[in-house]
């Protein structure tokens, strides 16, 4: 109303009676107008149906998460086109898509894992192919919830390649497109500034491999009742693991948790030969820093701690691979890209790794990295691209 919407063009969709009536009351009694296009309604079920009428602007906060069972999300996507995306804000998307005017107007306020999480690639695929005005950092702005929250709004018209508004907590920046497709997994990293987004497409242009092509991953050890089965102090027939907390950067504590060698009292172990593996590095899972260890030890270690073993024709060893992962430069490129507080096997499958600069250098040295990269690091903290330089080929 305070945008100059008229009330009898306003409508709306929810499933819970209580707050249509809310929103009707509240409707009349700013405007006089009982509107009947309040509607107790699922959105989802009736945009599948014929002769719904389009609308010039959807603004909404589509549920999140919402439980729906394979079935359910299958009789959505289809129809909504919305490939792997199926989260239910994903498919509220698509669905206020089909709903949208031809230059129709659509802003979502959505979960943080929207613009960085794997699952959400396919509608992030999609956003991008449309005209991206603004994209928003809102913190945390529901009580209760630990969930962050992000806002874009769209036209719905091909992307003209035209600046983004993209509004952090604490800055506003303008970022093209273009730097959001050539992220992987067109993250929308949108408080990166550009001059560090121009360092990512830097990095990604450089020669590289990636893991997710040339390793095998496995996760920790899920005990599902740690009070019952870890000890502080060796027992018979108990081995000892290790925790996030006992990794640092190419280092391990000594273990101070041991568990019953049965691992078929678990609920979830990785295969058993990649624990065994003669080489393979372990690194925290719940971490905005990659924190990895170089293991020879065939250790085990409990599900706050996961695991990668190269590949046996993987051109550099396991510990030049660790010194690679646990650098300034590659923690910054991780942090600056997905933004999480959780090292997941994808975003790490996704990070570039020069293994080019070993062919040059028996030992890794961070600065003599920076400059095999042709970039250099700014007195705040981060990285720009030298004007002349040296790079990886």
């Amino acid at each position: 109303l305070e945008q100059g919407f008229a009330a009898e063009h306003i409508y709306g969709f929810d499933i819970d009676p209580v707050a249509v009536a809310i929103t009707r009351r509240r409707l009349f009694e700013r405007t006089g107008f009982d509107s009947p296009h309040i509607q107790c309604a699922d959105f989802l079920e009736t945009s599948l149906q014929a002769g719904q009428p389009p609308f010039d602007v959807i603004f909404t906060n589509p549920p999140w998460g919402k439980k729906l069972c394979k079935a359910q999300k299958q009789s959505y996507a289809v129809p909504f086109a919305a490939g792997n995306s199926r989260d239910t804000c994903s498919l509220f998307f698509y669905a206020a898509l089909s709903r949208l005017h031809p230059a129709g107007y659509l802003g979502f306020l959505l979960p943080d894992a929207f613009f960085n999480v794997a699952a959400f690639t396919d509608v992030r695929d999609r956003a991008l192919t449309l005209d991206i005005k603004a994209l928003m950092d809102f913190g945390k702005p529901f009580p209760g919830l630990v969930t962050k929250a992000k806002g874009i709004i769209l036209q719905n018209q091909a992307n003209r390649s035209e600046p983004i508004c993209c509004e952090g907590l604490t800055e506003t920046n303008v970022r093209t497109p273009t730097s959001f497709q050539q992220n992987p997994k067109s993250i929308l990293n949108f408080s990166c500034a550009p001059e560090a987004a121009a360092v990512i497409a830097h990095l990604y242009a450089l020669d590289h491999l990636k893991l997710s092509d040339h390793a095998r991953f496995g996760l920790g050890i899920v005990t599902c009742n740690n009070k019952k089965y870890c000890v502080a102090s060796p027992q018979a027939g108990y081995l000892p693991v290790y925790k996030g907390a006992d990794l640092q950067p190419g280092s391990l504590r000594e273990a101070s948790t041991f568990i019953p060698a049965d691992f078929s009292l678990y609920h979830q172990v990785a295969p058993r030969e990649l624990y065994q593996a003669p080489e393979k590095l372990i690194y925290r899972f719940i971490s905005s820093r990659l924190v990895f260890h170089h293991d020879t030890s065939q250790s085990y270690f409990l599900n706050s701690v996961n695991m990668l073993v190269p590949e046996p024709d993987f051109p550099i060893t396991g510990q030049q691979l660790c010194q690679l992962l646990n650098n300034r430069l590659m923690n910054w490129l991780f942090q600056s890209t997905f933004e999480t507080h959780k090292v997941l096997r994808a975003d790490l499958g996704a990070l570039p790794i020069h293994t080019r600069y070993f062919e040059r250098y028996d030992e890794f040295d961070e600065d003599r990295y920076l400059n095999f990269l042709g970039i250099e690091e700014t007195e705040s903290g981060g990285y720009r691209i030298k004007e002349s330089g040296e790079s990886a080929s």
